[in-house]
């Protein structure tokens, strides 16, 4: 061994989130002693810089990461996620080495309650974050109700409906947009409190969504007081002034029949929860059908309905099953996660359901007059 050229090569693997594959090579004329060993083993590596690509737009090289989401950005893909409105409060931090480790969220094997408040609501329909402190609830009433995050602070804002909205998002600005289907009209709710109307449809105006780019994505169905299975439905994009974008029909299949609630998850896809066809609808930022979903149940003497949805940072698609008294996780292709809450987590007949652009989401049950907040995401 004293004779030979001896290399030694250490490496140290790359995954996600760590540093890049580095080779070194010793070259040794001489006897390997017990000191060479030791020099080897606390010699300093200066870490290289990852040389990752942006997780958004696939083709730009990497410089940022956000902590709370687990993506990599680039320079321009920062600047939109810091204009979106579920990810404007986010902290990105440029990649520097070692610090990119330990910044991935996940699911939590066991969400944890955070808070539990009751309204005053017959019937809890929906929830929506208007900001990391306030919430919105609305149910079977003309009152639109503005919550702390305690549920200590409760006022009511007036809708002009003769029931209830049927569906509701939160502009940029943080107003309030919601729907009526009996007057066919989508309306925003003003400063001073009052409502007025941005758009009117010849279809009946269900499920809100405000995209990422700041457009308003509406469920439309016709109106039919028995629900028929029949009944055709479609997806239609509105600016903020209330200008009609675009149609989603479907091309060659009856996409949707009643869609009821809509989100868009964080790489465009269009997702739909239709409570004629009782399955989650999901179609690309182009309208072309990408994946259904009709649900899993350890009980399945009961039917999947599936009712409010939303998107978390991971690019889940969450779902409120009401007759089930659960949650289900499904990934941005449609594949089955798990059943994130259940009935013995504490869940009866979740209706309504947010995510708060960080790490929880909002459940409004039913007929209990509860809302409850769950954190769902954990490093």
């Amino acid at each position: 061994m004293n004779s030979e050229l001896l290399s030694l090569r250490f490496t140290l693997h790359t995954f996600r989130g760590a540093l890049p594959t580095i080779r070194i090579s010793l070259l040794i004329k001489r006897p390997f002693t017990r000191t060479d060993s030791f020099k080897v083993r606390n010699m300093s590596i200066e870490p290289a810089l990852c040389s990752m690509t942006c997780e958004e737009c696939e083709t730009t090289a990497a410089e940022y990461m956000c902590k709370n989401c687990p993506g990599y950005l680039c320079s321009e893909c920062k600047t939109e996620h810091n204009r979106r409105k579920i990810t404007r409060h986010h902290v990105i931090a440029p990649i520097t080495g070692r610090k990119v480790r330990t910044l991935k969220r996940c699911l939590a094997e066991a969400p944890k309650q955070k808070a539990c408040f009751e309204t005053d609501l017959e019937y809890q329909l929906g929830v929506r974050c208007i900001s990391s402190s306030k919430i919105v609830v609305f149910g079977n009433d003309p009152r639109i109700l503005v919550i702390d995050k305690k549920g200590q602070s409760q006022t009511s804002i007036i809708t002009d409906t003769e029931v209830s909205p049927d569906g509701m998002a939160i502009l940029p600005d943080s107003s309030i947009l919601y729907s009526d289907v009996e007057t066919r009209r989508i309306l925003v709710v003003t400063g001073s409190g009052e409502s007025q109307t941005l758009v009117s449809t010849d279809w009946s105006p269900s499920g809100l969504c405000v995209t990422q780019s700041g457009s308003i994505l509406v469920g439309l169905f016709h109106h039919d007081p028995l629900y028929e299975v029949d009944q055709v439905g479609k997806v239609e994009e509105y600016t903020v002034s209330g200008n009609k974008v675009r149609e989603i029909l479907g091309e060659d299949q009856k996409l949707y029949s009643r869609p009821e609630h809509i989100t868009e998850n964080f790489n465009g896809d269009i997702i739909v929860s239709d409570y004629n066809l009782k399955k989650i609808t999901a179609v690309d930022a182009h309208g072309h059908f990408r994946f259904s979903y009709l649900g899993v149940a350890k009980n399945k003497s009961y039917q999947f309905l599936p009712m409010d949805i939303d998107t978390d940072t991971l690019g889940h698609v969450i779902i409120a099953d009401q007759f089930r008294h659960s949650i289900h996780v499904i990934d941005k292709d449609g594949a089955f996660v798990r059943l994130l809450l259940t009935e013995e987590a504490g869940i009866k007949e979740p209706h309504g359901l947010c995510f708060d652009g960080v790490d929880s989401i909002w459940v409004a049950e039913l007929e209990s007059k509860l809302v409850k907040k769950f954190k769902i995401l954990e490093k």
